[in-house]
């Protein structure tokens, strides 16, 4: 609902773009998109676009209360692919009050439109558009959320998505448009979405009990257990679907007002009804007031973006840009001089071993590689950067750490546009850095390697320690026991064959009517020839050191020699090194690149750092 969007990307790319910061939206409303504002997004580097027409007719889109008519959608699309997106993607409704399959079949009527408008822009001009436009369409389940005029509205019975569900996927296969990929989100994470989002305190028992019964994970797909979520609800004597479908009293007082956010619930009233009669509130950015009760109760005001004539006066710098004729307002804008473009020459290549502990073992490897390049731009750090239309900084981490595991030494290389002391560098990066990411050694290259990280990697050694014991149903000594007799029967085998799962890619037209994912085939291999090394440590706790094979022939992963050793055990694995395939350790790894300036008083200086 920003007004001046427009004005605000040109400023901010203006302001960043010298530094390959670039910008995107999660979604972005069809009635605000054009050509200037698609051309402003992919100036530093073209990521992915997503247009939100929210629902499939403009009737249901009134409903809503989104204003987007069909002309307004098919432009934006329009819009997208002549400025050079050949893939876009659209979020839909689904199970909206008052739909019909009508409006469903509103959806593919857009796809199909857009469809042959691209199809006729790429006609009129095939050398700045090759390719054909894809959509990825993905289809959100309606949940009635707090403080909107659709409070008392029950969500639809998860039997009735999934016909929504056919009819949309039907329609779209009758349609025959290959360039189509519909992923839907399943009716039960809807269903508990629409339970927790319209609960009380009681909803508290459910829980808690769900908890304590082993639902943690749940947001992830792969963790969630729908199964026992509806087994808790019938032992407290309901049924989720109660919880979540059953439509409420209009205006009747709901669980969440005990948080006042300026709406009057007659105000919400009202809005239901107009909803049902099709009727659309206008924006209040029109200068029309509709009372709703946010800024008499807040003490606030809706201020545009124009400034008014009191502001003016006031300021002079204000009352100048005002009477300027450019129609941008923001006074970055008048400097038209483009940034300078940063060096893309490497002038240093760099080696780190680095940490990745406590609480950031529950982040993944991109989200890594993001804490990692955000970190050496607050330092002050100049990367290097790739070129083309997504340039990204010269960053590789060597291999992936699984989730929920722990490591001491990960292993990266960075290029670098502007050379600086490891020293000084070391410790700039890990001011920036949280505590438990710190870099341990830093290398300087004196020219490229001749084989890259990842080719090189030959094993990994892991400590795995068992965080059961306390809730173990055996003794310390008999788990150490049976742990050890497990060891030895590894040791002495010649196969140990595990359950893998191999992945099946589907083409794309095969992908036009799923979830846009490949299958999994699981396939037996056999990794007992991974198993350099596997013993029992003498300490304390139950520690097992391992030294895995992780190269291109046979990956073999901590947690499947875990489960041939004790199955039901729970352990803590920590990555402790990576070796290369010559079996040194990898920061060492084409030593050929270490510059012949380093000295065994230098070697100090990029030794560990405590």
């Amino acid at each position: 609902d920003y007004t001046s969007l427009q004005e605000s990307v040109r400023a901010l790319n203006r302001e960043h773009s010298s530094r390959r910061t670039s910008i995107s939206f999660p979604s972005q409303r069809a009635d605000r998109m054009n050509l200037d504002i698609a051309e402003e997004l992919k100036t530093v580097r073209k990521s992915g676009i997503t247009l939100a027409p929210e629902a499939g007719s403009e009737r249901l889109r009134a409903v809503i209360n989104k204003g987007l008519n069909h002309g307004q959608i098919i432009s934006a699309i329009e819009s997208a692919y002549q400025s050079g997106w050949n893939s876009v993607k659209l979020y839909f409704m689904c199970c909206l009050p008052t739909e019909t399959d009508e409006d469903l079949q509103g959806i593919i009527e857009i796809l199909k439109e857009a469809t042959e408008k691209c199809r006729q822009i790429r006609k009129n001009d095939p050398e700045n558009h090759s390719r054909q436009i894809e959509f990825t369409c993905t289809i959100s389940n309606f949940v009635p959320k707090p403080f909107t005029p659709f409070q008392w509205f029950g969500q639809v019975t998860r039997e009735e998505t999934r016909r929504k569900h056919r009819v949309l996927k039907e329609a779209l296969k009758n349609s025959h448009l290959n360039n189509v990929t519909l992923n839907v989100t399943e009716p039960e994470i809807s269903l508990m979405e629409a339970v927790i989002s319209r609960g009380d305190r009681s909803y508290g028992d459910l829980i808690y009990k769900a908890f304590r019964k082993g639902a943690t994970f749940d947001a992830w797909d792969d963790q969630f257990q729908p199964r026992l979520w509806h087994e808790v609800a019938e032992e407290l004597g309901t049924t989720l679907e109660e919880m979540a479908c059953v439509d409420r009293e209009v205006g009747s007082t709901q669980p969440w007002e005990v948080v006042h956010i300026g709406l009057h619930n007659w105000w919400l009233v009202k809005e239901w009804e107009k909803s049902l009669s099709e009727s659309e509130t206008g924006n209040c950015t029109e200068n029309t007031c509709h009372a709703c009760g946010v800024c008499t109760e807040l003490d606030t005001n809706h201020e545009l973006a124009d400034p008014s004539k009191e502001v003016m006066k006031k300021n002079p710098f204000v009352k100048e840009l005002a009477a300027h004729d450019d129609e941008d307002s923001h006074p970055s804008l008048f400097f038209t001089k483009p940034a300078e473009a940063p060096p893309v020459e490497t002038v240093q290549r760099v080696r780190l071993e680095f940490t990745k502990s406590g609480d950031l073992r529950f982040i993944g490897h991109l989200d890594l590689q993001t804490l990692l390049i955000r970190a050496l731009r607050r330092a002050g750090v100049t990367m290097a950067y790739s070129q083309g239309f997504n340039p990204s900084p010269k960053l590789s981490i060597a291999m992936p750490l699984s989730l929920f595991m722990e490591s001491r030494a990960e292993v990266a290389e960075l290029e670098l546009a502007e050379a600086l002391p490891v020293s000084e560098f070391l410790s700039r990066l890990n001011n920036q850095l949280p505590p438990e990411v710190q870099v341990s050694r830093v290398l300087e290259l004196s020219e490229k390697p001749g084989q890259s990280l990842s080719s090189a990697i030959g094993t990994a050694r892991y400590e795995a320690r068992f965080a059961g014991l306390q809730e173990a149903e055996e003794t310390k000594e008999a788990l150490l026991e049976a742990i050890s007799s497990s060891i030895e029967e590894i040791n002495r085998s010649d196969e140990i064959l595990v359950e893998t799962k191999k992945k099946i890619k589907k083409g794309r037209k095969r992908r036009k009517s799923g979830n846009g994912k490949g299958s999994d085939k699981p396939v037996m291999k056999n990794i007992r020839p991974g198993i350099v090394e596997l013993t029992l440590q003498d300490t304390d706790e139950i520690v097992l050191a391992m030294e895995l094979s992780c190269n291109s022939e046979l990956h073999v992963k901590p947690q499947e020699v875990l489960d041939c050793i004790s199955p039901k055990g729970k352990w803590r694995i920590c990555r402790t090194g990576l070796k290369s395939l010559r079996g040194i350790e990898l920061i060492n790894h084409d030593l050929k690149g270490i510059s012949a300036t380093d000295s065994p008083e230098s070697e100090k200086e990029l030794s560990k750092v405590n």
